[in-house]
């Protein structure tokens, strides 16, 4: 018998299970953050981001970076709960850390935000 698992990746930012449309990642005080949006949070983020942005330079002289499959911006496929993964922005130590701290988590897969958050807050 085939099992198929699907992941849907509802917004950050919604009480209720509101499907997510993107996942946005930025930087702030040496941390990357991402969280998963909804359409309507979407367009709020972005019109924030927008006005901070425009006031804001480049901190790497102008040049963009490369993105990686951890920054880049979604495929479809993600945006809707298939593909990737990948050891990026530390992940390996976070699991590590969340298995050491009996934290339940798998070997690959997005890591919960509660456990990032008590990575965070435990490495201030």
């Amino acid at each position: 018998m085939a099992q198929k698992v699907q992941v849907v990746l509802t917004c950050d930012l919604d009480e209720e299970e509101v499907p997510a449309v993107q996942t946005v990642t930025f930087g702030y005080d040496g941390y990357t953050y991402a969280f998963e949006l909804c359409e309507q949070h979407l367009e709020e983020v972005n019109e924030i981001f927008q006005a901070w942005i425009g006031a804001a330079r480049l901190a790497d002289g102008g040049r963009r970076r490369r993105a990686s499959a951890a920054t880049a911006a979604p495929s479809r496929a993600r945006r809707s709960g298939g593909g990737g993964g990948g050891s990026t922005n530390g992940s390996g130590d976070i699991r590590t850390w969340a298995r050491d701290n009996g934290f339940s988590i798998s070997e690959r897969g997005r890591i919960p935000a509660e456990v990032r958050r008590a990575y965070e807050e435990a490495h201030r």
